[in-house]
């Protein structure tokens, strides 16, 4: 009997394991979150038009190493590479939505599973709010993807480094340590104190490792001013091309504010499950375990979908999604379409904008409609013919006028036109309009 128990032992542990292994597959297949993302991916395909993104933000990007190394001089500075990357994904839509829908995917099963690891047990609903908020923030389509990269790269390290926590003390801290440093590099301060603050909490109140929590600290602090310092005495970043300004996003009071707090939620959600779990472990188990568990993460998931859809149409400003299809069109000289989307525009947008009457009367006259339909659009003087000055500080629109003089056969200010898109606005659109230019010149 005895000889018996001991043969089955080795089959019941490695059926546990097995169990343990499937419980945390599950955890980051976790249906909800997977029809999450797959939502976030339509929203971005489908509603938003994820070419509409790179319209309004395309910048200088080359994926070569010359271009990289600008950017590995500052910590934090990377992101803006990876902006710049995941706009030039979006030139096609789809590469761009679906790379934006992974990162979102890691973001909030990371999340999911750091706090069900701080609970102890299944937490239900801790994804939610970052998933609607940037279902919501993702309408913009001037919105800078390094607030989900950054909060991913946070979320997915502090995941990684709590389900290490049965390494040896000494080998754990290396880890925190390495993470910290890795992180802060790449993406700042914002995720540095992000993540510090997730692995203080699981340290302070879950495991009561004081002295080591204060350790942790003192770490962080330490090499946020260390690579200061380094990075200044030893710039390791190169100056090959002219780097792009930083979106203007992050610099308004609404980017700013969404940056902070979503960064800030996910410590305070971590503070609250740790709070629950010393204080409340038979609420929160009996809220999560068994067919009332069931009910309620079902009831969740549901509400979290309608409501980051109900979010993300109500932050959708049309009038701005039709403005960038109708430049969009102009771009790629699909002339019906600019007429067909331009008639859609209330009356205040059409006149108030700077490039909208100017598009559709190129559309006229490219297919031959100029005389017959030109009054059945509303015609402002103003913006009749475009011109620099006119443009409100948009420097990507400078091409506007810049085409203009292309076509009426002025190169000479075409070409002044399109250096000044490459001082202030280097992209891709400025580089093509050099190009032309040259080639009418018959230059090299």
């Amino acid at each position: 009997m005895a000889q018996a128990q001991k043969r089955n032992k080795p089959e019941l542990e490695s059926g546990e394991k097995s169990r343990i292994s499937i419980g945390k597959i599950f955890c980051f297949v976790s249906p909800e979150i997977v029809l999450f993302s797959i939502l976030f991916f339509w929203f971005l395909y489908a509603v938003v038009d994820a070419r509409l993104i790179f319209q309004a933000r395309d910048k200088l990007f080359l994926l070569n190493l010359y271009y990289f190394t600008d950017f590995i001089g500052e910590p934090g500075l990377l992101l803006e590479w990876v902006d710049g990357l995941l706009v030039q994904l979006c030139y096609a839509g789809w590469p761009g939505a679906l790379l934006l829908s992974v990162i979102l995917w890691s973001l909030l099963a990371s999340t999911n599973h750091f706090m069900n690891k701080v609970a102890g047990g299944r937490r239900f609903g801790t994804w939610i709010i970052p998933g609607v908020v940037l279902m919501g923030l993702y309408a913009d389509y001037y919105t800078h993807t390094s607030i989900l990269v950054g909060t991913a790269l946070a979320m997915t390290a502090a995941n990684g480094w709590i389900q290490a926590g049965k390494w040896p003390r000494g080998a754990h801290f290396l880890l925190f340590s390495a993470l910290a440093l890795a992180l802060y590099y790449v993406a700042g301060s914002e995720a540095l104190c992000c993540f510090s603050a997730c692995c203080l909490i699981s340290e302070a109140l879950i495991e009561k490792r004081l002295r080591i929590a204060g350790g942790m600290l003192l770490v962080a602090v330490l090499i946020k001013f260390g690579v200061d310092v380094a990075l200044r005495l030893f710039d390791p970043a190169t100056d090959h091309f002219l780097l792009p300004a930083k979106e203007e996003f992050l610099s308004t009071k609404t980017g700013l504010q969404s940056a902070v707090l979503l960064y800030a939620y996910f410590p305070v959600c971590a503070g609250i499950v740790a709070a629950g779990r010393l204080f409340a472990p038979r609420f929160f188990n009996s809220m999560s375990t068994g067919k009332k568990g069931l009910i309620i993460n079902s009831a969740l998931g549901v509400a979290a979908l309608v409501a980051a859809l109900g979010t993300g149409l109500h932050a959708l400003n049309r009038e701005t999604k039709t403005l960038l299809l109708v430049d969009y069109c102009a771009e790629h000289r699909l002339w019906k379409e600019v007429l067909d989307n331009a008639a859609t525009l209330s009356v205040e947008v059409y006149d108030q904008c700077s490039y909208a009457n100017h598009n559709v009367n190129r559309a006229l006259y490219y297919r031959g409609e100029l005389p017959s339909r030109m009054l059945s659009f509303r015609q402002n003087s103003r913006w009749l013919l475009a011109s620099y000055n006119q443009l409100d500080g948009e420097y990507r629109l400078i091409r506007i006028p810049c085409d203009f003089c292309i076509d009426v056969g002025r190169v000479n200010e075409a070409e002044h036109l399109a250096l000044e898109m490459v001082e202030k606005w280097p992209s891709g659109a400025a580089l093509k309009r050099m190009a032309w230019i040259k080639m009418i010149k018959n230059q090299p």
